[in-house]
């Protein structure tokens, strides 16, 4: 033949080819035509450009919609390169899918016993304000941690507990937590996978100073929310922690008092804005809104799930609770992010089919099982891409 077309294999390839797939390689290979490979030579790691044993080496490599990193690593085995549109709009990649939260979603083993699946410490809550670590603690039992504790004051700790018997709730002295709070706060969350810090808090200036020291001194994964994100907002406090990869999640007023800009409306310079706050340090940010936007290095993400009837109070801290979740089974940073509005935006979707506009946040919550559950089972058949160019 003059030409030969691979498409055997694609992105998705694990390890050598089987034996059946391996010895359509060395045909193709053996042939004295031009070969030709769709979207990426068969055998090639599209991520890497390491190829497995054995891959196509072709002439000609017509990538679709655009080039895999690997393509660029691996000249020997790709040949000329070329793009082919398949109508997909350009920036289809930053798209988050439920392909996100399947493919990071841990499977239970029969064997499996308690604390496999995660330990979460919340630190949250003041006098005024007792249900957003309930919130955030109870989306993340739905989302499947093992184990919350909620570390809130005295004066609604027994609050807290009465919401439900699944919630363990550290009780320390107190109408507020502050720096006298710290040494018990950082050996609970030292025990924990990961930590969720801001909700209901209350702005005192010793609860400020609280989260100021706690987040100088703990090194886990930490979600940062709410009133956390207010006492860490100057320049000083977010370069001192430009380091660490915290992930914070403000919606528009927030994110103006951390980054000193005003947020537009408009997608894309919304995008442009996160993109810009992330590129100095090791953030991730995720900017709430009718389209989420998760950011990390310059880098960012939208999605698109989620409806009107979630601008109800404490969806903000359901969020939390699953993004926390994916940090406690050792998913990196950026990637429980994009899971987490995923998850929770298709959660609030759901609930919405059956309260309408008038969900709430708890609707949200008992609704994350059956989003896992269709996510899983493949069942998840709408999404919007408006705004998509």
């Amino acid at each position: 033949s003059e030409i030969v077309i691979d498409a055997i294999l694609g992105i998705g390839i694990k390890g050598d080819p089987k034996p059946l797939y391996a010895e359509g390689i060395s045909l193709i290979n053996s042939s004295k035509g031009k070969i030709v490979s769709i979207d990426i030579p068969s055998g090639l790691d599209a991520d890497t450009g390491i190829p497995h044993k054995p891959s196509v080496k072709a002439d000609l490599t017509i990538s679709l919609h655009a080039l895999k990193p690997g393509l660029l690593k691996a000249k020997e085995y790709t040949g000329k390169l070329a793009i082919a549109s398949i109508g997909l709009p350009q920036n289809f990649e930053q798209l988050i899918g439920p392909g996100d939260v399947f493919f990071n979603y841990p499977k239970r083993e029969r064997w499996s016993h308690k604390g496999d699946f995660g330990y979460l410490h919340v630190i949250g809550g003041s006098e005024e304000f007792s249900g957003a670590p309930f919130l955030v603690g109870m989306a993340a039992l739905r989302t499947g941690v093992d184990l919350v504790i909620i570390s809130a004051p005295s004066s609604i700790s027994s609050i807290i507990r009465s919401y439900s018997p699944n919630l363990v709730v550290r009780e320390l002295e107190g109408r507020y937590l502050t720096e006298l709070h710290l040494e018990e706060l950082l050996l609970t969350s030292l025990k924990c996978d990961a930590t969720v810090i801001g909700p209901g808090l209350g702005l005192q200036e010793e609860t400020k100073k609280l989260v100021q020291t706690f987040l100088k001194e703990i090194d886990k994964p930490i979600v940062i929310d709410a009133d956390a994100l207010k006492a860490i907002a100057s320049k000083e406090l977010l370069s001192e922690f430009g380091e660490r990869n915290f992930i914070l999640t403000p919606h528009s007023g927030e994110f103006s008092m951390l980054s000193g800009e005003h947020v537009s409306s408009k997608l894309s310079e919304r995008v442009q804005a996160t993109t810009r706050f992330t590129s100095g340090n090791n953030f991730t940010v995720v900017l709430k809104g009718s389209v989420d936007i998760v950011a990390h290095h310059g880098q960012a993400r939208l999605n698109f799930t989620g409806n009107p009837g979630m601008t109800v109070g404490g969806t903000g801290d359901v969020l939390s609770g699953v993004i926390a979740s994916f940090l406690s089974w050792g998913v990196e940073p950026f990637e429980a992010a994009c899971c987490g509005v995923f998850l929770t935006g298709y959660s609030g979707d759901l609930a919405s089919k059956e309260y309408g506009d008038s969900l709430l946040a708890t609707d949200v919550i008992e609704m994350i099982p059956k989003g896992l559950l269709n996510i899983s089972s493949g069942e998840i058949t709408e999404q919007r891409f408006s705004g998509l160019k």
